[in-house]
């Protein structure tokens, strides 16, 4: 084990303080949807769907913009997600295949993810966009 790995769960411990605390009330989750078989044979089959909450919770950004559409002005939101736990892996949180990120049970597809030291960051964008 190397000084980084040790300290992840220190740098996790400090997260969840602010957490604890309701400084980060979004909720963030990684939803997978897989089939048992693909093809003609999934036809009447049920998809099983998986849910990882991620925790301690990241902290969210908006990058909101104003488009113009017929009836007004839409707010069109897609949001930066930091401060992810180091202890994900990159499978975890891109397990690729029919999964989506959801903000708040908004769904979300993730456009960029990246590592940093301590952490993961995660761009996405809203999937119920105009």
């Amino acid at each position: 084990m190397t000084l980084r790995s040790d300290l992840i769960s220190v740098v996790d411990d400090a997260r969840s303080i602010v957490d604890d605390f309701g400084l980060r009330q979004r909720v963030v989750k990684v939803i997978t949807v897989t089939r048992a078989s693909t093809g003609l044979a999934s036809i009447g089959t049920t998809p099983t769907t998986s849910a990882l909450t991620i925790d301690p919770r990241p902290r969210v950004s908006d990058l909101t913009r104003a488009v113009a559409t017929a009836p007004g002005i839409d707010e069109q939101g897609d949001f930066r997600v930091t401060k992810i736990s180091a202890a994900y892996t990159r499978a975890q949180l891109d397990p690729g295949g029919n999964s989506t990120w959801t903000v708040d049970d908004r769904p979300c597809r993730l456009v960029k993810l990246e590592q940093r030291n301590f952490e993961w960051r995660a761009t996405l964008v809203a999937m119920d966009r105009a």
